[in-house]
């Protein structure tokens, strides 16, 4: 029968998942008690003990005296304009952890700051989908809210990740409404990106949009904005990336280390609200992990992408070393 798991629904999937789940973590069974007991590999079993983890099925809390650094985002409060911090304590914590961790800080404070009206702006990425995730998991509160894209759609490798399907799943936690921008990120010939901004449909949800008073956004690193992308490479030539001092991106713009957006070819494609309108967004949260990200967070600090930043202790000591403000 479990040789067939592939076939099952997916309420028959999560029955299995569970009883491996309480075999493997309430009976501590073995991953090799387990195969024979389903007569199966222990390959098959790890993965059923991942998909367990990754469905929340099986939640693993790592309890730690605080979780929440409160002393570095203090120092983050004096010295940038942030409204809010939340800083995870993440010493020895893996990085599939981390993310989920910080994804229920970040489910909590937005379930503090929404209302009933809240129309909420959502990109894209695993910060986010960790957020959205813990939300639909552990949400009780029931309000019509709005989700909508900001900008166009990526066009991710794993669609899950992407802004539509995130924007469905934060709509359903709250039982509200959700509204698609029906369109690319870029656009690249000027003519048609012109022309389908100007159908009704496109429109509508552009200036939508620019009512947003909540927006969830990660933040990209320096190697999003190379040649390689997936995303961006294909928009990008050796030119722009020669003439600019590009460290990341966030909002679907390349920006410097000041924040700025760069002036090169691929930040005039966008499709979607524009930065002025962004800008004055009452709650603008940036959930960002990896040291690697540090010189594009310190651009979204620093030109006030992000007015509310959650991350984890790592990242946070990383940013305040690069900025030179002494933390200890």
């Amino acid at each position: 029968m479990f040789n067939d798991y592939d076939k099952m629904n997916e309420e028959e999937k999560d029955e299995v998942l569970s009883k491996v789940a309480h075999m493997y973590y309430n009976e501590n069974k073995t991953q090799s008690e387990i195969a024979d007991y389903f007569s199966t590999t222990r390959f098959k079993v790890s993965k059923w003990i991942q998909d367990a983890r990754n469905k929340n099925i099986v939640e693993i809390t790592v309890h730690t005296s605080n979780n929440r650094n409160t002393k570095l985002e203090n120092i983050f409060k004096e010295n940038f304009a942030l409204q809010n911090v939340i800083i995870l304590n993440n010493h020895y914590i893996p990085y599939e952890d981390t993310l989920r961790q910080l994804g229920k800080l970040g489910a909590e404070y937005l379930n503090r700051i929404i209302t009933s009206d809240s129309i909420i702006g959502v990109l894209w990425g695993k910060t986010v989908y960790n957020i959205i995730n813990q939300v639909s998991a552990n949400n009780n509160q029931f309000m019509n809210i709005t989700a909508l894209q900001i900008v166009g759609s990526v066009a991710k490798d794993n669609p899950i990740l992407d802004s539509p399907e995130l924007i469905k799943n934060l709509a359903a936690a709250y039982n509200g409404k959700y509204k698609f921008l029906l369109a690319p990120l870029y656009i690249e010939d000027d003519y048609i990106r012109e022309k389908i901004i100007d159908e009704p449909v496109i429109k509508d949800a552009i200036e939508y949009g620019k009512k947003a008073n909540i927006i969830l956004t990660g933040i990209g690193g320096e190697t999003c904005t190379s040649l390689y992308s997936n995303i961006w490479g294909k928009y990008m030539d050796k030119c722009d990336l020669q003439n600019t001092n590009a460290v990341g991106s966030i909002y679907g713009r390349v920006i410097d280390k000041d924040g700025n957006v760069c002036d090169i070819d691929i930040n005039k494609k966008v499709v979607g609200v524009d930065m002025e309108s962004i800008l004055k967004v009452r709650y603008r949260i940036g959930i960002v992990v990896g040291k690697h990200k540090t010189d594009a967070t310190i651009g979204a600090l620093k030109g006030n992408l992000i007015n509310i930043l959650i991350t984890d202790t790592d990242m946070a000591i990383s940013i305040l070393k690069k900025c030179n403000i002494k933390f200890d």
